[in-house]
């Protein structure tokens, strides 16, 4: 394992960048060099409600799982009927 480090920030900050790392981990797995490629950086810049941002995130692992529910549901530890709900909402507004 690597060195220990100050995380930057309060525990808000910190919860926010464990969730980035949590979506930016590749078969559910935080790597170090993710970490690593991740730290320093900024947030990313995000405009939009709430709801707006979960539904993105939502399709943005739904469509890196291949469109598999259970799956994305598992990785944003969220229910399917969730994900259900946040494909089906982007249906109708692209519709």
């Amino acid at each position: 394992m690597g060195e220990i480090r100050r995380a930057p920030g309060n525990i808000r900050e910190l919860r926010n960048m464990l969730a980035r790392f949590t979506l930016a981990a590749t078969d559910g797995l935080i790597d170090e060099a993710a970490v690593e490629a991740m730290i320093g950086q900024p947030p990313p810049k995000t405009s939009g409600s709430l709801h707006e941002i979960q539904r993105a995130s939502v399709l943005a692992v739904h469509a890196e799982t291949a469109g598999n529910i259970s799956e994305t549901a598992r990785r944003l530890g969220i229910s399917r009927n969730t994900v259900y709900r946040a494909i089906a909402q982007s249906r109708r507004d692209n519709s």
